[in-house]
């Protein structure tokens, strides 16, 4: 997970 707590977000929707 990024640092940032939005990113995190992002991150999974990216991944999937």
């Amino acid at each position: 997970v990024r640092l940032n707590g939005m990113l995190h977000s992002n991150d999974r929707s990216a991944l999937k």
